[in-house]
């Protein structure tokens, strides 16, 4: 995922583990992210309350808030962050059943 100024993020999904990937080289010109445009045509439409009034750091903040971190941390973090499983038990797809 692209983020504001053509950072490149990625959230990093494994059981136990959470991180984010940056960009090897910047993006030229005036690139915007599908993330970016998204979020300022829902406000500029009058949804942005629903698009965190267009702030595209909230939303993701808001979406990894379960983990018990925030895309700040992710970044003073560039090795990544062990994280606590959001489950006690494997889940039933899992086990077969």
């Amino acid at each position: 995922m692209l983020l504001s100024g053509g950072r490149k993020a990625r959230i990093l999904r494994a059981p136990d583990f959470g991180g984010q990937v940056r960009a090897v080289v910047a993006a030229e010109y005036e690139r915007r992210s599908d993330i970016d445009v998204m979020f300022e045509l829902a406000v500029r439409l009058g949804l942005g309350e629903a698009f965190f009034e267009g702030n595209v750091e909230a939303a993701l903040d808001e979406m990894i808030s379960p983990l018990g971190t925030t895309m700040a941390e992710l970044r003073r973090q560039p090795a990544g962050i062990s994280v606590t499983p959001l489950w006690a038990e494997p889940p039933l797809w899992a086990s077969g059943r």
